[in-house]
């Protein structure tokens, strides 16, 4: 971190170059200073030019009304001393009020990132419940055709042997018909 005097020192000197704000933003932090040191300091310096010309003209036109001007000075010092105080605790709180929206800012993107995440995770988990589902209905189809397939085999073994019984009873019948008719014929003859 570049100390503060000599970020002012740099600003004032560029400022008395005649150099623009872009100019010097760009070359503090081509130095390392941080934007927010850059901005504070810049807008200190420039108050206090801006105080230092006001008093001036204001010192002349007095100076030009009144001969002895030696007790307005010590007042004039007096209020660039208090305005300093006050520019020194805007700063303060300038630079408390940005590290407040810095952290701020810092705790929406971690919050959105957890959100993200939390997101990314819901819809993992979605997609292998669904996944799980639908292997789960595939295995139910091949089941069930493997079900299919088996009772269908079942049931052609079944009438494979129903066919066969029918054949064998008809055979039978055949043979009982031929043992009737030959008892007939031997009771006949006797």
């Amino acid at each position: 971190m570049v100390d503060t005097q000599i970020i002012q020192e740099t600003i004032n000197e560029l400022l008395d170059a005649n150099i623009d704000q872009k100019t010097i933003y760009e070359t503090l932090k081509d130095i390392g200073v941080d934007q927010g040191d850059i901005e504070i300091n810049y807008n200190k310096i420039i108050k206090n030019r801006q105080n230092i010309k006001k008093e001036k003209t204001d010192q002349t036109s007095k100076e030009e009304k009144y001969e002895n001007t030696i007790p307005e000075n010590n007042n004039i010092e007096e209020e660039i001393e208090d305005n300093n105080i006050e520019e020194d605790n805007n700063i303060e709180e300038q630079k408390i009020e940005f590290k407040k929206n810095e952290n701020i800012k810092n705790e929406k993107n971690r919050k959105i990132e957890e959100s993200e995440d939390k997101i990314e995770n819901e819809m993992i988990e979605s997609s292998k419940e669904i996944n799980n589902i639908n292997e789960n209905e595939e295995n139910k189809k091949i089941k069930k055709i493997e079900t299919n397939k088996k009772s269908q085999t079942e049931i052609s073994e079944i009438y494979s042997e129903i066919t066969e019984i029918k054949a064998q009873i008809k055979g039978l019948t055949k043979i009982m018909k031929d043992i009737l008719e030959e008892n007939r014929n031997i009771l006949n003859k006797l």
